[in-house]
């Protein structure tokens, strides 16, 4: 009889220590639940909070130390782009080889592009005002390049820092027609998602550094203003209509310019290159 009481009496307590316990267990699952549903919603706000938005910067594409061009996408993809990737990335040129045609070129049908030894998958787009596959691209075998450096130099960045993004535009531009800045602009505001815009640009060339460094300090200080894009033409750049576009996605979204980085041959040779000189500013926008 004693054993009987005994054991019912542990008996009673298994069952109340399970009954504690599946209370704290159905705690512990209903905070997980909450943090969980608070992540999740947390996540979505986040992407509604960044749809359709430009990321703008401009990146050089004269490669004396490519080291900082490399450090510069490293810093970008953190800033912009450290809890999602663009749904798309635009990279705009100067054509460089073919200055006098009054279009810009790009491909109109989706196709691998090659540039020396890096190729990237580059989507087409039809449109009046852009030439097919003109001049600036070429077959050779199966396989598509591209001849202009500014262009074809950004794709190993691009495949690094941005492996998963799909949707790669490239595109060429008459670099002082920029009457195509508003509509190339116009174009790129109407892509659903998160776009990376990246001008192509170099700034002074063959100055000697000092005025290369004054003639900078202008270019800066007329693309932090705001106005009319018709005041960059003067610029000491290889490509007023690139920073057009820029400049005019900019002037909508209410974005600042910010400069990362100025330098030019003569500063990383440590002498004046004089004629030979060519300048580079690392800027992004936000």
């Amino acid at each position: 009889m004693i054993m009987m009481k005994k054991v019912h009496q542990i008996s009673l307590r298994v069952r109340q220590f399970c009954k504690q316990n599946l209370k704290i267990w159905f705690l512990i699952l209903g905070v997980l639940l909450v943090v969980g549903l608070g992540a999740s919603l947390f996540q979505n706000f986040n992407a509604k909070n960044h749809e359709n938005i430009q990321y703008l910067a401009v990146i050089p594409h004269f490669m004396i130390k490519s080291q900082r061009v490399s450090d510069f996408y490293a810093f970008l993809q953190k800033k912009y782009f450290s809890n999602f990737m663009p749904d798309q990335i635009v990279l705009i040129s100067p054509n460089h080889f073919f200055p006098n045609m009054q279009n810009p070129v790009s491909i109109c049908t989706p196709r691998s592009v090659k540039f020396n030894a890096t190729r990237i998958f580059a989507q087409g787009r039809k449109e009046s005002h852009i030439i097919c596959d003109q001049n600036v691209f070429y077959q050779k075998g199966n396989q598509r390049y591209t001849r202009d450096h500014g262009l074809g130099v950004h794709f190993p960045f691009i495949n690094r820092y941005f492996p998963s993004v799909s949707k790669v535009f490239i595109l060429v531009v008459p670099s002082y027609r920029l009457y195509h800045s508003e509509w190339i602009a116009n174009q790129l505001a109407q892509f659903h998602g998160n776009t990376l815009v990246i001008g192509s640009v170099d700034f002074s060339h063959y100055k000697s550094e000092d005025i290369a460094d004054q003639n900078d300090q202008i270019s800066f200080g007329l693309l932090s203003q705001t106005g009319d894009i018709e005041r960059l033409r003067n610029l000491d750049v290889d490509c007023p209509a690139c920073l057009g576009v820029l400049d005019t996605l900019s002037q909508r979204q209410g974005q600042r310019i910010h400069q990362r980085l100025r330098d030019s041959s003569s500063t990383i040779l440590g002498k004046d290159m004089k004629e030979e000189n060519t300048s580079r500013q690392f800027l992004w926008r936000e």
